[in-house]
Order: structure tokens, then C-alpha cells, then sequence
């Protein structure tokens, strides 16, 4: 067993040994996480920076003893892996708000020619059809609005002119490959949490699959 599955399960047992769902960990944790990441941990799908998983340890209320056998798993996954996530620079960033379908931009960021990727638009608040088009609207602005030109261009053959209009105009959730299509040419390489968040919300248009999703109900 590799380091990163021993500290994946240990991190399941944690879970399993405080009783608590999902959701009231993500909202115990100071400040509070997001329930799909706190899934995505804890099912083993990402490893957490310090920060969110001293974060994390608060949600899931466990003894000192207990969480500081956690750390020392961390670590050596850390270890295993070659690296630990830097720092958030501490520079100015766009801050985006998505409510009802609409995208507010509460102040702006240094501008530059290439595309910065601190303060880019996350998704993992987004809960309807309407803020996941909202959210991929944030995304193009925080992409300085390139073109539909430019975007086709850049979507590898998948995106017209008429999908990235209906994708940005329209109140569904696009296909999965038009989205990461869409999400690669305005600049953004790591495409997980929208994936996540794409599938989350199909699984609760099927009522019956949202279950077998983790982080999708709660």
C-alpha cells in the first residue's frame, strides 16, 4: 500500500469514527469548505494543501491524537509525491459572484496579456443549471473575453461559434466535452472541479444516481 492509499483510507475512517455526513464537516471546518472537496478528499480524489486539511481536521472533530496521526500520514503522501502545493500569492484577485443566473466582478486584478491563474472564477459554490452558465461566463471575462473566433480556434475541432453562444447565452449545462473544450481555451488547464461540478448536477437531474455520487447529495 503507497503512502497516499494508506492516508486515503485513514482519512475514510476519520470520517466513519466522527458520524458526521459530508456537509457537516465542509461546514464545521474554520472557515468552512466546500462539500464537493471535502468529498473529493475524502473519497481520495485530491491530496489537500496544509491549509485545507488543518481546515479539514476541524470539520471532522477528531482527538488530538487522532489528528495528529493524520499529519504524519499527510506528510508522507506529501512525501511520496514529490511536492507540496506553494503558497496563495498574495497579489490582488478579481473577486466573482455568482447568484440567480448573474455574474458580478467586485474588483479587478492586475491586467496582463497572458491569463493569470490566481483569482480565476471556481465553481464548487455553483448548485442549478443557471450558475454553472454564470460561472462559465465568470470565466470568460476573467479570460479578458477572447473572441468566438479565438475560442473556436482553440477548441481542438469540439467548439463552433454557435455552441460557445448557446453555451454562454443559453440555461443548461453544455456537454462535458464542449465545457472542457470551452474552460482549455480561455485559459484553464486544470479542469477537475468543474468536472466534478458538471457531474454533480446531472446526477440530480436522476434522482436515483445522486447517491452513488460522493459529494452530490449532501
Amino acid at each position: 500500500m503507497t503512502a497516499r492509499e494508506e492516508f486515503s483510507r485513514a482519512l475514510l475512517d476519520a470520517k466513519v469514527y466522527s458520524g458526521l455526513s459530508m456537509r457537516q464537516i465542509a461546514e464545521g471546518a474554520d472557515p468552512a469548505l466546500p462539500v464537493s472537496l471535502v468529498a473529493s478528499v475524502l473519497n481520495g480524489g485530491s491530496l489537500p494543501g496544509r491549509d485545507r486539511f488543518e481546515r479539514l481536521l476541524t470539520g471532522l472533530q477528531l482527538p488530538k491524537d487522532h489528528a495528529d496521526h493524520l499529519r504524519v500520514l499527510r506528510n508522507r503522501a506529501v512525501n511520496e509525491s514529490g511536492r507540496e502545493r506553494p503558497p496563495t500569492p498574495r497579489v490582488p484577485e478579481p473577486s466573482y459572484v455568482v447568484n440567480g443566473g448573474n455574474v458580478t466582478i467586485q474588483q479587478y486584478g492586475p491586467s496582463s496579456e497572458s491569463v493569470p491563474q490566481y483569482g480565476r472564477p471556481s465553481p464548487l459554490h455553483v448548485t442549478t443549471p443557471a450558475d454553472f452558465v454564470a460561472a462559465l461566463n465568470a470565466v470568460h471575462i476573467w479570460a479578458g473575453k477572447p473572441t468566438l473566433r479565438k475560442l473556436v480556434a482553440l477548441g481542438n475541432g469540439i467548439l463552433k461559434r454557435s455552441t460557445v453562444s448557446d453555451m454562454l447565452n443559453g440555461c443548461t449545462v453544455p456537454s462535458l466535452d464542449r465545457c472542457t473544450a470551452f474552460l482549455r481555451a480561455c485559459g484553464i488547464s486544470d479542469v477537475e472541479d468543474w468536472v466534478f461540478t458538471w457531474r454533480r448536477l446531472k446526477a440530480l437531474e436522476q434522482p436515483h444516481a445522486a447517491p452513488w455520487l460522493p459529494g452530490a447529495s449532501g
